[in-house]
């Protein structure tokens, strides 16, 4: 027998306009709803909402009771942490400009399933969030409600698909949100306070978008607004927002802006861009180390992808090794980038002089086999390493010095052997 559905809306839903009753799905369940409006007076906050809760029990913990709604406001208002904060006032910011366009859904007991922000960014603006002429626009709030005998289980799946389903709406890009903004303020002429009217945006965020899409169209200018210069910006402006968090006021040097517009582009294939030297934001966060230092500078510029990054970060780090207050990080990298000269195959055409400088160095590095047993024996397994061809290519003059030092160290050791005795 078909289950019978009421056809009387809860009595403290707005009558204008009048309550609809419609069928909506969530979560695979098929539901006949209430359609309408509600009074923000007609309905409270959720506080066991796992957003709130937190900060409902630390009130509990001070006062030794729940907070009241108003209380419960005030909280969420106060709670505005940057990563994990609740963001009512930027919400509202938002509602302000765009009103509540994803209605909320209660039970139809009152409690609050899902817009709790929403709600609390609705309170914020009829209280103090608004113009005083435009509060009564934000009283009543779109709104589902379910029905009567709606089960504890459908009531916990709606709550699931609220925040855990994924949202499929694609947000526009950091470039084309940054870039829009950047037109508004630099070329239309908004202020911040109209910007953060617009956008629903605080203006410490929108300041960075500004500045970096500022930086981000003089590399779009510079190189003529190429469709390559295009899409590297589109698939990297980040870059742009960090190169202007590091350095951005080394761009107002003529020399340093041209020679780094130039290189971000150098080589840049837009359909095998994953081989770029620059692929993701940290790789430029040094770029102006590396422009400051010729031979990493050369390195970079002469060699396309990750390697030469690599390489040229390299010698940054060797660069930097005397000023280094613990050495052990500086000797480690400059252990491993000694591992791969070795196993280079190119190392035998490398210039006589640098490699006796390197010798000469090493000599004076602390904790080596300075002790003279320790060296004979370093010779002596570096000559037992050596291969049947190398020895027959050693010279009959070598050979003879070998001889010589060896019949030397003989006759010294049994000299001094004969004074002991």
């Amino acid at each position: 027998m078909p289950k019978l559905i009421k056809t009387q809306p809860p009595t403290w839903m707005g009558k204008n306009p009048a309550p609809k009753l419609v069928q909506r799905r969530f979560h695979d369940r098929e539901l006949h709803v209430w359609e309408g409006e509600v009074n923000i007076d007609k309905i409270t906050g959720w506080t066991g909402n796992p957003r709130t809760e937190l900060l409902r029990d630390q009130f509990y913990e001070q006062y030794a009771r729940d907070p009241t709604n108003d209380e419960m406001c005030e909280l969420v208002l106060a709670d505005d942490d940057e990563k994990e904060g609740l963001k009512i006032k930027e919400l509202a910011a938002n509602i302000r400009k765009n009103n509540v366009r994803v209605p909320i859904v209660l039970t139809f007991g009152k409690k609050l399933l899902d817009g709790n922000r929403r709600y609390y960014a609705s309170v914020f603006l009829v209280k103090e969030g608004a113009q005083r002429q435009d509060r009564t626009s934000f009283e009543s709030l779109p709104a589902y409600v379910l029905p009567e005998d709606t089960s504890e289980d459908v009531e916990d799946a709606i709550i699931t698909e609220f925040n855990f389903a994924a949202n499929m709406q694609l947000e526009w890009p950091y470039y084309i949100r940054a870039r829009k903004v950047f037109i508004d303020h630099d070329e239309n002429g908004l202020k911040k306070d109209e910007l953060h009217q617009k956008y629903g945006v605080p203006w410490r965020y929108l300041d960075k978008w500004v500045k970096a899409a500022r930086l981000c169209d003089r590399f779009l200018k510079f190189h003529n607004e190429s469709f390559n210069s295009k899409q590297f910006a589109y698939r990297n402006f980040i870059m742009f927002d960090e190169m202007m968090r590091n350095y951005g006021a080394r761009f107002n040097d003529a020399e340093f802006r041209t020679s780094i517009f130039q290189i971000l582009l150098n080589g840049y294939d837009p359909d095998n861009h994953k081989g770029h030297t620059f692929t993701k934001s940290s790789d430029v966060l040094r770029l102006d180390e590396i422009y400051d230092n010729p031979d990493a500078w050369q390195a970079i510029a002469t060699a396309r992808g990750a390697q030469a990054l690599r390489d040229a970060v390299g010698i940054l780090d060797l660069s930097n090794l005397g000023g280094a207050s613990d050495p052990n990080p500086a000797l480690k990298r400059l252990v491993k980038g000694l591992e791969r000269l070795v196993k280079n195959n190119a190392l035998v055409s490398a210039n006589q002089q640098w490699l006796e400088a390197f010798h000469e160095q090493a000599q004076l590095v602390p904790g080596g086999p300075t002790d003279p047993a320790a060296q004979v024996e370093q010779m002596i397994e570096w000559l037992e390493g050596m291969t049947t061809r190398q020895v027959a290519e050693l010279s009959p003059a070598t050979i003879t010095r070998l001889d010589k030092a060896l019949t030397m160290v003989r006759d010294m050791s049994a000299s001094a052997k004969n004074r002991q005795a």
